[in-house]
């Protein structure tokens, strides 16, 4: 929106499902919980986690760093596919930033 004036919106609220339609996917533990349904820590945790690595991918193809973007999105799809935290770890030592002897976070 940079630099673009806002002239009119709709807004939807999409933390509560309306017949028919999906559950938002990100807080879907938390919704179930709310319901009484038995969700497992580590089940939210790993959630939690993925939807911050998901906005860190985001965030780092906008900012022109992909390879750090792809790194993030991989290691958000090992958390939703269950990996073991220890076999995605090494994907931070192995990313191009660190292999230039940059950090990953570094510019």
């Amino acid at each position: 929106m940079q630099g673009d004036v806002i002239q009119e919106a709709d807004v939807t609220d999409l933390s509560t499902p309306t017949a028919g339609s999906a559950a938002p996917f990100w807080v879907g533990p938390w919704l179930r919980a709310a319901r009484g349904a038995p969700v497992r820590t580590g089940e939210a945790a790993r959630r939690w986690a993925a939807a911050r690595l998901d906005s860190l991918a985001r965030l780092l193809s906008v900012a022109g760093r992909p390879a750090e973007a792809t790194v993030a999105r991989r290691l958000r799809d090992d958390l939703l596919d269950g990996a073991p935290v220890r076999r995605s770890h090494p994907r931070l030592a192995a990313s191009p930033a660190a292999s230039a002897g940059q950090g990953l976070w570094t510019g």
